[in-house]
């Protein structure tokens, strides 16, 4: 006679006040009237927003009818756990805002309306966490192989010069699949070491161009503030050292 196991996972239950509440969607709707009519237990929808230009986790809250009321607040914890197959389940908590009894009498405005949900962590989806395992191992793998490369330099400049446009290479590619690889991509293009070692091998003209190239693109997982000034201070410095016949 077999005896059989089932181990079950603790449920993790949180609330959390939805953002950006005042704002349209793009389709026009109001966020302001679809919470108005929004009922309390409702069921709602986490959805990632990959394409948000301002927030690399941003989370959509969505009613049944696809209609927006908001985000939730940014939060790298629940988005990687999205992202890496994590199932939710929400409802709306609580609403607040509005006209008051004195609002109304007094004709005022009143306050904006808003609500709480609530979210509880269940369940994986197991086709979408090997995905992200997958892409994790990628991520890690080439995080190591900068490092390795970072301290291996000053053996050869032409080769690490080579390697590093290699890896701005493969970073590209992958960032052309989708807003998936994108926003769970952690390591950092290495602009600013490249275009240090081309300007020590004085191949200023590449420099330039890396550097512009940078400049132009959409990185979701921009390079540190330090980085961005040592690029923009040798990008003066190398238009400088131009000769005359490059100019």
């Amino acid at each position: 006679m077999s005896i059989q196991v089932e181990i079950s996972i603790p449920k993790q239950i949180f609330k959390t006040k939805v953002a950006g509440v005042t704002f349209e969607n793009l389709d026009g709707s109001k966020r302001q009237e679809i919470i108005k009519h929004s009922r309390i237990n409702e069921k709602i929808y986490l959805e990632r927003d990959y394409e948000n230009e301002f927030d690399v986790f941003a989370i959509k809250v969505l009613n049944k009818n696809r209609k927006q009321l908001g985000f939730v607040p940014s939060d790298s914890r629940l988005s990687r756990y999205i992202d890496s197959g994590g199932k939710t389940k929400s409802f709306i908590f609580r609403k607040f805002g509005g006209k008051t009894f004195f609002d109304k009498l007094f004709s005022k405005k009143g306050k904006p309306f808003g609500c709480i949900i609530e979210i509880c962590k269940e369940g994986i989806d197991e086709d979408k966490s090997k995905k992200y395992d997958e892409f994790s191992k990628f991520d890690n793998d080439l995080k190591q192989r900068l490092e390795e490369l970072y301290l291996a330099e000053k053996d050869d400049l032409t080769k690490s010069i080579e390697q590093y446009k290699d890896i701005i290479e493969i970073i590209k590619e992958s960032d052309r699949k989708g807003n998936f690889e994108k926003a769970n991509r952690y390591v950092k293009i290495p602009i600013n070491r490249l275009t240090l070692l081309l300007e020590k091998t004085k191949d200023f003209e590449i420099a330039i161009e890396y550097i512009e190239w940078y400049k132009n693109y959409k990185d979701t997982r921009e390079i540190t503030k330090s980085d961005l000034e040592s690029i923009e201070k040798r990008y003066n410095r190398l238009i400088k050292k131009r000769t005359p016949n490059n100019a």
